[in-house]
């Protein structure tokens, strides 16, 4: 057998490897800030969620006050009562298209919704929210909301740390 010549072209098995290795590297340091960022992103779009939900919960809460009478209940904090009052603004067989829409039972006294259009949770689905204690953590993607005194109320966040436990990403405070 004759000897071939040999061509000196192409990449050599161990330079390969090495660039395999440096390629490793990269992304063993890249992944993990881009889930830190993924995180910091999804709790800064829950705190803008969890504003705009307050809001609407300022508008409800300036519309029904509290009641003394604990018959009645309090609005903001009872669904009971706020199904009472949305029964009572616009009756089952209302053809007014406001008061068909969902609210969350979050309304005006006219039966409009105090906010026109429910944000997403940076988490799946729509923000869910809960009335009652503001203090203990819920599920991410939740606002709670909680009466503090006669007039105020507490409105929190709840999202994920970069660890991935859950965390109070927003917390407003009104009088």
């Amino acid at each position: 057998m004759a000897d071939r010549p040999r061509h000196e072209s192409g990449f050599s098995m161990i330079e390969l490897v090495i660039v395999m290795i440096v390629a490793v590297i990269l992304m063993a340091i890249a992944i993990p800030t881009f889930r830190s960022q993924q995180s910091i992103g999804r709790q800064h779009a829950m705190r803008s969620a969890a504003e705009l939900v307050a809001g609407g919960i300022s508008r409800f809460n300036g519309d029904f006050p509290p009641v003394n009478a604990s018959s009645f209940g309090d609005p903001l904090t009872n669904t009971t009562r706020a199904t009472a009052l949305r029964r009572d603004i616009c009756p089952v067989n209302n053809s007014n298209p406001v008061c068909r829409s969902t609210d969350r039972l979050l309304f005006t006294t006219s039966g409009a919704p105090a906010i026109t259009s429910w944000p997403d949770s940076p988490y799946g689905g729509e923000v869910t929210l809960v009335r009652g204690n503001c203090a203990a953590a819920s599920p991410p993607g939740t606002v709670k909301v909680c009466r503090l005194g006669r007039d105020g109320f507490e409105v929190t966040a709840w999202g994920t740390s970069t660890n991935g436990s859950t965390i109070r990403v927003w917390r407003g405070v009104f009088a």
